[in-house]
């Protein structure tokens, strides 16, 4: 063989050599582990996602250039969780979190209970927990509200009080038959992009052959009301003959993406606003009820008995 060709070959395989080592290296940043990642490239994956975030303004690149210094001292991932929390709040806002692995087992044991009904004279009352279960609870969760949904009823009370978030698509799934047509909101990235959300979007339902006949629905909410239930409030506003009752919520509105880590832990991140369908826009402000009150169901039950009388 002519050593023109040797040399060619040799060349070839060097940059091929150089390509491979190059992919293993950056893999983990775009979610691709083929090899278990060094600290380093745990924590540079978690970045890279942060630069995505609603925050992630000049304030936030001059703090990620500080912990980047840092790096090269980080032995574990357990290492890297303190400085990647701090970045994560930065980044995203006070809606954005960096989840240990042990944080994840707790929350998505805490939040699989499914809703709760109760007959409240002519009303039923569904009170909806919090929920981050998986998709066979999912399907529970939302065939519990569907039941709910399908009753002959005068009028529906949905207690949001204690829930502080989780699946939106379970908890508005199950509304299904009042919802399925609509868009539930709008992500507004920048004055340029945005997206409508429907619950086609969110998951796969299985509807049914003609919407029911709608009833009037009362919402409690409190201060502890956030995130995803914030956002099932301000979708179900747009059906007639809703109101809601006690205290303005949390202020979590803005829309979250979740990032799996290699060990378990998960990033989630504030990377849009929330647009309802009157067009204001939310940008992590809380939402204020239609009737503030501290008897929020008893003025729920009094205001269905007016309607329903009508």
């Amino acid at each position: 063989m002519k050593k023109g060709c040797v040399g060619c070959l040799t060349v070839v395989a060097m940059v091929c050599l150089a390509l491979i080592g190059l992919f293993f290296y950056l893999a983990p940043r775009y979610g691709v582990t083929i090899v278990r990642p060094s600290p380093v490239q745990y924590a540079e994956s978690a970045l890279y996602r942060m630069h995505f975030g609603l925050y992630a303004d000049e304030e936030f690149h001059k703090a990620e250039e500080t912990v980047r210094g840092q790096w090269s001292q980080m032995k574990r991932y357990e290492d890297t969780y303190p400085l990647l929390k701090d970045l994560a709040q930065k980044a995203g806002g006070k809606h954005s979190h960096f989840y240990t692995p042990e944080e994840v087992k707790v929350l998505r044991k805490r939040k699989s209970e499914l809703p709760e009904v109760r007959r409240e004279g002519e009303f039923l009352l569904l009170t909806l927990p919090s929920f981050s279960g998986n998709e066979k609870q999912a399907a529970a969760y939302i065939d519990k509200i569907a039941g709910v949904i399908a009753q002959d009823v005068k009028g529906i009370i949905v207690d949001v009080r204690h829930n502080s978030g989780g699946r939106l698509d379970a908890m508005a799934a199950g509304f299904d038959v009042w919802l399925r047509d609509k868009t539930l909101f709008e992500i507004v990235y920048s004055e340029q992009q945005s997206s409508k959300v429907s619950l086609e979007n969110l998951r796969e339902i299985k509807g049914t052959t003609k919407n029911r006949k709608e009833v009037p629905i009362a919402i409690l909410m409190s201060a502890e009301t956030a995130s995803s239930a914030e956002i099932l409030i301000l979708a179900l506003q747009q059906l007639p003959q809703v109101r809601t009752f006690g205290q303005a919520t949390a202020g979590y509105t803005t829309s979250n993406m979740s990032y799996p880590m290699y060990d378990g832990a998960e990033l989630v991140l504030s990377t849009g606003r929330i647009k309802d369908s009157t067009g204001r826009i939310y940008e992590n402000h809380p939402l204020e009820p239609d009737v503030e009150t501290q008897s929020p169901l008893e003025d729920a039950k009094q205001w269905l008995q007016e309607v329903a009388g009508n």
